[in-house]
């Protein structure tokens, strides 16, 4: 196509969409006068008053190179689409419907003047909501993918589409699309299962070179949709693209207007340093039935590198933010780089979904960080749920569940590792944090649990891993689950000290000549938490003598107190002691004693040393009262009968 420019013929700025100023050139050449005015004062001057079907109509045979025409609309004058016209006799390209028109009659073409950005109204766009604006914004997207290079400006107006408007052909082009503003320039889905805009580019081996910009749209559908927005580069088993700049997508609205909704947000696939920031997705609230919401706001696949998600409000999916590599293939490689910052993430059934492929050759999914903002659920998953992934950080967020019993899970971990999960607040889910599979270097610290159930849960095959610092409800609480772990698991508890408090209810009485274990009856706290199958517990209510160590625990100090009456002077004494025969001490082993002679009413304390414990057998400790002589003794069940456990390493 022919260029343009000031040394042939002065460049006029493309007209105001409203079309209230009207530009144009005389046709005297090189040196000619260019005019204005506005729509008024140029039709009662006798201005040519034509619309894109008047210029084809325009005889031409006369014209030589370089004759102007200006047109006032393209449909009706003010309609946004006219604007000044040359005519080329010798031209022969396609009419595209925007830029060049080729006349009904004769021969050449006529041009707009050169430019990088197109209107979608100069295509024959309307955005009034009912007119059908389908070919027009394709039209104007060919162009950029024809050029190579270019912006799609899409004004103020609501643009109806039946069709997903797509890179064709080859899709070779860096390109822009962009308005107004979300809430003023809106493309308007009205089919089924159609999406709004799919950007595939060529993929060109391990290069990718081309990339677009997405800004200051919102996208509508008023049917059950597709996906609004795809950005792909295909599937490449490998790509090397650390120094192109990739997609960015800024100021996006993706909603649902009521009656219809997008099946997912924004997807892109393949898709190296990309960046999707301050936009909102939402998708449908289903009428509050959380349950059934589907689909994700945000959706990477394959390999995207180095992908940054920024300061997002994403609404209504059932899931926030999905990672997938694709299949377990081992040609299907994991991403690297996963930035995310402050986003909230609100009435969501799964706010985070990170898939890597255990599979391929390449390590598992690498480096993804979530910080900050909120993540609120609803319909019982997980807030975020990590598989197959490496050198991932959670840290600052709130994340809460809209209704608990429904087994949500504050961070979710599946053969994964080194994972640092801190400085979190989870409040009122049934779970706080948990791990299923082979997990190695996980560390939750600092963490805020209020509400809810279990706390921290390693389980089966998760080692070299460690909980502290954490809180909930101003006191610490952590879990280890299922006693199959003991040997796979190396110092859970490191760094602060956990425990429990036992009380009697009711007195004992203990006989003459006897050595009898307290029974217990009421916890009055218990920083460990056990509420799933297979659990272990401090105290066990079907036990009640004795006192639990947690599996995997390997050091810990017992302090106990006993308050006892008697009407008989004799000898007696308390004692703390296993029972259980360990590779480091004999059963009956007596960690501490306590003795008095001869009183009618009596108060024994007594405190272990640190112990250090066999950490492959279930332990536990009971505290005897061993009566030599004197008569029966009754314990009392006042405040200084007590039993506490603290674990320490």
């Amino acid at each position: 196509m022919p260029q343009y420019d000031s040394s042939s013929y002065p460049l006029v700025s493309t007209i105001n969409q409203d079309d209230r100023v009207l530009f144009w050139q005389d046709a005297e050449g090189r040196n000619a006068r260019v005019k204005f005015s506005n729509i008024a004062a140029f039709i009662s001057s006798g201005g040519d008053q034509i619309t894109i079907s008047g210029l084809r109509a325009k005889v031409v045979s006369a014209l030589s190179t370089g004759a102007a025409s200006v047109v006032g609309g393209y449909y009706t004058l003010g309609d946004g689409g006219g604007g000044l016209f040359f005519y080329d006799a010798t031209a022969t390209d396609a009419d595209n419907g925007g830029t060049i028109i080729e006349p009904n009659s004769g021969v050449g073409r006529w041009f707009r003047p050169a430019t990088e950005t197109y209107n979608v109204r100069e295509f024959g766009a309307l955005g009034d909501g009912s007119h059908n604006d389908t070919s027009a914004i394709q039209a104007a997207v060919d162009v950029v993918s024809v050029n190579n290079r270019g912006s799609v400006y899409i004004p103020s107006g609501k643009y109806k589409i039946s069709a997903t408007i797509e890179l064709t052909a080859t899709p070779d082009a860096n390109i822009a699309i962009f308005g107004d503003g979300p809430n003023v320039s809106i493309i308007n889905q009205t089919q089924v299962g159609s999406g709004g805009l799919d950007f595939s580019f060529k993929n060109t081996g391990i290069q990718q070179p081309y990339t677009c910009t997405i800004r200051d749209l919102g996208f509508e559908s008023t049917v059950v949709a597709g996906t609004a927005i795809i950005v792909s580069y295909g599937d490449p088993a490998s790509t090397s693209e650390h120094y192109y700049h990739g997609p960015l997508i800024e100021n996006v609205g993706v909603r649902s207007n009521g009656s219809g909704y997008w099946s997912t947000g924004i997807d892109l696939e393949s898709a190296w340093n990309a960046k999707i920031t301050d936009c909102f997705i939402s998708g449908s609230p289903f009428g509050g039935t959380w349950t059934s919401l589907i689909g994700s706001g945000i959706r990477l696949r394959r390999l995207c590198a180095n992908t940054h998600i920024l300061n997002n409000s994403i609404n209504f999916w059932g899931t926030g933010v999905y990672y997938s590599a694709e299949g377990s293939a081992a040609n299907n490689p994991n991403a690297e780089g996963l930035f995310c910052s402050n986003n909230s993430l609100v009435a969501i059934r799964r706010g985070v979904w990170i898939q890597g492929n255990s599979s391929a050759s390449s390590p598992w999914m690498t480096g993804f960080q979530w910080n900050g903002g909120l993540i609120e659920l609803r319909g019982g998953l997980a807030g975020i749920q990590l598989e197959a992934c490496s050198q991932a950080r959670v840290n600052g967020t709130y994340i809460i569940d809209g209704a608990t019993g429904a087994g949500a899970i504050g961070v979710y971990m599946g053969t994964c590792t080194d994972v640092i999960i801190s400085s979190n607040q989870v409040y009122a889910l049934d779970f706080g944090v948990v791990t299923v599979g082979t997990c190695t270097f996980i560390e939750v610290a600092d963490n805020a649990f209020r509400g809810g159930g279990a706390q921290v849960t390693f389980a089966v095959g998760c080692s070299e891993s460690r909980s502290h610092g954490n809180i909930v409800n101003g006191a610490p609480r952590q879990e280890i689950n299922n006693a199959a772990a003991i040997g796979s698991q190396t110092r859970i508890y490191q760094g602060q000290s956990y425990g429990f408090f036992a009380k009697k209810n009711a007195a004992q009485s203990i006989a003459d000549s006897t050595a009898t274990a307290v029974t217990w009856q009421t916890i009055v706290y218990d920083d460990l938490d056990y509420n799933l199958p297979g659990a272990h517990r401090f105290f066990n209510p079907a036990t009640p003598t004795r006192i639990y160590v947690p599996p995997g625990v390997t050091r810990v100090r017992v302090t106990a107190g006993i308050r006892w009456h008697t009407s008989a002077v004799g000898n007696r004494s308390v004692k703390i002691r296993t029972p259980v025969v360990g590779s480091y001490y004999p059963a009956n082993t007596n960690w501490a004693s306590d003795s008095r002679p001869a009183t009618t009413l009596s108060d024994c304390t007594l405190s272990t040393a640190l112990i250090e414990l066999d950490p492959n057998n279930g332990n536990y400790f009971e505290v005897v009262v061993d009566q030599t002589s004197g008569g029966a003794l009754d314990i009392r069940n006042v405040e200084g009968t007590y039993v506490q456990m603290e674990v320490i390493g």
